[in-house]
């Protein structure tokens, strides 16, 4: 339809087809796209750090099937949008921080981290203990472990885990439905938001 002239209704197709309206609006389209880029590139770094942190706790301290709190991470993705949302909202106008662009970041957030963490744990779960045993066997500090063996061999999968997680983030029309006008509309505006009035 952006590109359409004409178009009634028993016709299949348009009567012709033009970028004059897109042209027209380039000029606007810089600030929500690059609010855009911001809101997802928070929220998928700051989900990769929380489930990279979360695996590796895990790890350090074993227990007998999965941790309580895990449950919680998968809250978003078994109540529906709609309420969730909604007393997430409520959430936000209560504490004064609805229309921020840490509102609206942590509002993509709470449907990244899930994806993520799914994504990641596998990889992380099938780490070789050999490694870090070697290594702690040579008196490297567990977080020397981490940050030079664990991490280096675990980074492979992030680059392919992380990156459709911003794309999802990028496109919040798609699965995180309201959020742009729930959180952070109208100051930090998504692609899908321009232009409404």
């Amino acid at each position: 339809w952006s590109v359409a002239t004409q178009w009634r209704f028993p016709e299949a197709m348009p009567s012709g087809l033009t970028l004059d309206g897109w042209v027209r609006r380039a000029g606007d389209l810089a600030a929500p796209a690059w609010n855009t880029v911001v809101v997802g590139v928070i929220a998928t770094l700051v989900a990769l750090v929380l489930s990279l942190a979360c695996l590796e706790a895990e790890q350090r301290r074993p227990r007998a099937g999965p941790p309580p709190a895990l449950s919680l991470l998968y809250l978003p993705l078994l109540v529906p949008q709609v309420a969730f949302l909604f007393g997430a909202q409520v959430l936000l106008v209560r504490g004064g921080a609805d229309g921020t662009l840490a509102a609206v970041a942590w509002a993509h957030l709470i449907y990244v981290l899930p994806y993520l963490f799914l994504s990641l744990a596998d990889p992380w779960r099938a780490f070789d203990p050999r490694y870090a045993r070697t290594a702690t066997s040579l008196r490297a500090s567990p977080a020397r472990v981490f940050w030079r063996i664990k991490l280096p061999i675990l980074l492979r999968p992030v680059p392919g885990v992380a990156a459709p997680d911003t794309l999802i983030t990028l496109q919040p029309a798609r699965r995180n439905g309201a959020t742009g006008e729930q959180v952070g509309y109208p100051r930090y505006l998504h692609l899908r938001d321009h232009g409404r009035s």
